[in-house]
């Protein structure tokens, strides 16, 4: 508070979260106040996209971001036997960007195994191990028929999810 309100005061700083719910936490904390700013962060986030066609025949689910533990990827490839005969029977498909950006012991492991299962099922499990273009994220994002968020409650009972929020908006 003590550091902050003159920076506040001569408008040199805002203070911003993407919440409602962390914005009153924050400023429970501080005394401060904190401005919450919108989910996408980007206007037109899906322009042209919108044309883009559903395909028919197997339902795709889709999780689509890094592979982090916070975000449940070790809980994702565990459930994945769980789909098995939906998988080979073709009535599902499930896509998987499972980049590494903070490479965890844990984290590299899980990624394997998901590299192992995947070669059981032919092309019903597809992974994508890099990040995605802005525009092929989207396209991704609006092709999927589900999105898969196993996101631990303990890491986000107050923080918001910029992927739920796209889902809910494609």
């Amino acid at each position: 508070d003590r550091l902050l309100r003159p920076l506040l005061e001569k408008q040199m700083l805002l203070l911003a979260t993407d919440s409602d719910l962390l914005a009153a936490e924050y400023q429970k904390k501080t005394n401060l106040a904190f401005t919450v700013l919108p989910i996408p962060h980007t206007t037109n986030t899906f322009g042209g996209l919108m044309h883009t066609t559903r395909r028919h025949g197997a339902v795709q689910i889709a999780y689509l971001g890094d592979a982090r533990l916070e975000k449940g990827v070790d809980i994702l490839a565990e459930a994945i036997c769980y789909l098995d005969p939906e998988i080979k029977g073709k009535k599902i498909r499930l896509l998987i960007q499972c980049s590494v950006v903070i490479p965890e012991p844990q984290v590299i492991e899980v990624v394997r195994r998901l590299k192992a299962t995947a070669s059981m099922y032919n092309d019903g499990i597809s992974l994508l191990h890099e990040g995605l273009s802005s525009s092929d994220y989207y396209r991704l994002l609006l092709e999927s028929d589900i999105i898969v968020l196993p996101y631990r409650k303990s890491r986000y009972l107050y923080r918001t999810s910029g992927i739920l929020v796209e889902a809910f908006t494609a």
